[in-house]
């Protein structure tokens, strides 16, 4: 067992991950740091999570509850955790040896920090491989260099700079920033990272030191819960971005960012509200997102919501399709 004080808390929520969740604690008990706890909180889980998880009692914190999402479960480890720092890791990946010892000796030497983060390696179960930096496109801000970021909420909502398995981070800014929204399913970790982002400086390494498994589908997590739940994926954007351009620790270009962001998101709803039928709610979002960034193509959207529903949704499948088309070209 951990000790009374220590300098981090590894929370790893897991549901139904017996077959993986074993190697996720390995993966952090062979760090090259020590200084840690071991929280892992089962969300309910109804396979033999339990009894897999039997041997390690005596290295970790087990903590079962009823089922409450993963939300619920994450923060549940930060409530518990003794640690001045929180690193998060899914039950299905895993951490290099180096991770925490990296990132640790980073926020020691730079007392400022409210969080670090590092690259990842996306794996998909073809054995498919891709840096999530060169994914989202932040190796051309980055240049093969770590940094301090003094704002770093632009660089989130932009690139998805930290994710959830790759950050450490301060835990008394996790309570600052309001912990994980219960009632998010999709984009949870985006919406806290965003809050989090305006609570002050974070340092980027671009070394690699997480394995993040994902779906063949699609080596991008949110890519994929975008193809299996469009509307549901957009719902959670609006709402997380709703929230976001009200917090008032915004900046002018900042708010201006998140309102581009939220008008895009909901005409992207829009878009699949129509595939479905629902004009009167698409045309609603079309308002909105013309009423804050006017454009040809938004009057266009909005025009689009007044035909018929069957004709509207076979013009979105042709606009989609067109769309496809001209992107494989590039």
């Amino acid at each position: 067992m951990a000790s009374k004080t220590v300098c981090v808390s590894v929370i790893i929520p897991t549901y139904n991950r017996a077959e993986f969740v074993t190697k996720a604690i390995d993966s952090v008990l062979v760090q090259t740091y020590r200084d840690y706890e071991i929280i892992v909180v089962d969300d309910g889980s109804t396979d033999k999570t339990q009894q897999v998880l039997e041997p390690y009692l005596d290295k970790i914190s087990y903590i079962h509850q009823d089922n409450a999402g993963v939300s619920a479960a994450r923060n549940r480890g930060v409530v518990e955790a003794k640690g001045q720092w929180i690193a998060f890791l899914d039950s299905d990946d895993q951490w290099l040896p180096e991770k925490l010892s990296v990132q640790v000796a980073a926020v020691q030497k730079n007392p400022n920090l409210y969080l670090h983060t590092t690259d990842a390696i996306l794996l998909n179960e073809y054995g498919e491989r891709v840096s999530q930096f060169q994914y989202t496109g932040l190796v051309e801000f980055l240049k093969g260099k770590s940094c301090v970021v003094e704002r770093p909420l632009a660089y989130q909502v932009k690139y998805s700079l930290a994710r959830i398995q790759c950050v450490l981070a301060n835990r008394k800014a996790l309570f600052d920033a309001g912990l994980f929204d219960t009632r998010l399913t999709i984009f949870e970790d985006q919406d806290l990272m965003c809050r989090l982002a305006l609570e002050g400086r974070w340092a980027v390494t671009t070394r690699v030191l997480v394995h993040i498994k994902r779906p063949a589908v699609s080596s991008c997590n949110l890519s994929t819960q975008r193809i299996s739940n469009p509307i549901g994926s957009y719902e959670s954007l609006v709402y997380l971005y709703e929230k976001l351009v009200r917090n008032s620790k915004l900046n002018p270009a900042e708010k201006s960012l998140v309102e581009q962001e939220l008008s895009a998101c909901k005409a992207a709803l829009g878009m699949e509200l129509l595939k479905v039928g629902d004009n009167l709610r698409s045309r609603d979002l079309f308002r909105q997102a013309l009423g804050s960034r006017g454009s040809v193509k938004s009057l266009l959207r909005y025009l689009l919501s007044f035909l018929p529903p069957t004709i509207a949704a076979k013009t979105v499948a042709g606009w989609h399709g067109l769309h496809q088309k001209f992107s494989r070209r590039d």
